[in-house]
């Protein structure tokens, strides 16, 4: 599956996903005392169990999925439980807020601000998985070394939103690791390989030859075609998944 269509059926599940609302308790002035007592600390919220529990009888769970992690958010007597939905070769976020007895799938405003959760924006992405054990590092320039996580980019320099990143990459001191791979898109950008085996030179330094900075191009090309590159910028982490950006570049 190309990552158009993934990203066309995660549109689609987006259209069909909507905001549940579920009373666990009889609304009385004795229980809605003790709800409001109850708010003040994280014990209130529901926990991971009852969420997960309510989800699958309201159906709103179904097929393969799993707890990622929970958080704060923007507004104190909500929290929010992050899991994972698994459709094909895709994982779909799906956010769930909940206080001590109401649950709200997807997106929930209070006094018409939306309420954000206090998790890093790349981990409430969709993410296709594909595998990323053969994608060669090697001879390869990579900025930001000491990153924690291993990003590959790949990159036409002729692309304009490429240069871009390039030109902020010198500076990124983030999350990731991030080693440039080449995707040369000659049909757009006549002469586009010639230009990536002399820009793989320079990156080589002395010693280079180009035949050697040629394999390098081609190998990358022919990488990229098989976890199914089909336009640059095109990033994927060493653990396969495929992300928009790099969401902490400033």
């Amino acid at each position: 599956m190309t990552v158009k269509k993934t990203l066309s059926v995660f549109v689609c599940i987006c259209f069909i996903m909507f905001i549940v609302t579920v009373d666990l308790w009889a609304s009385s002035d004795k229980d809605k005392g003790a709800s409001a007592a109850k708010a003040a600390s994280k014990s209130s919220f529901l926990s991971v169990s009852e969420t997960t529990k309510i989800l699958k009888n309201l159906r709103v769970m179904q097929g393969n999925f799993e707890y990622v992690k929970s958080g704060d958010t923007s507004e104190k007597s909500w929290r929010v439980h992050l899991y994972r939905v698994k459709n094909e070769n895709m994982f779909l976020p799906l956010v769930v807020y909940v206080n001590d007895k109401d649950v709200v799938v997807g997106v929930l405003a209070r006094n018409g601000k939306v309420v954000v959760p206090n998790i890093p924006v790349d981990e409430m992405q969709p993410a296709v998985k594909v595998d990323a054990s053969k994608l060669s590092s090697k001879d390869r320039k990579a900025y930001n070394s000491g990153g924690s996580e291993t990003v590959f980019m790949f990159f036409d320099m002729n692309c304009p939103h490429c240069k871009k990143f390039e030109e902020a990459l010198p500076d990124y001191k983030g999350r990731y690791k991030v080693v440039m791979k080449h995707f040369p898109l000659d049909e757009l950008f006549p002469g586009a390989t010639q230009r990536a085996i002399e820009k793989q030179c320079q990156w080589m330094g002395k010693g280079c030859t180009a035949e050697s900075a040629k394999k390098i191009v081609e190998e990358d090309l022919d990488q990229g075609r098989k976890i199914g590159v089909n336009g640059t910028p095109f990033f994927i982490t060493a653990k396969g998944n495929i992300i928009n950006g790099l969401p902490d570049l400033r």
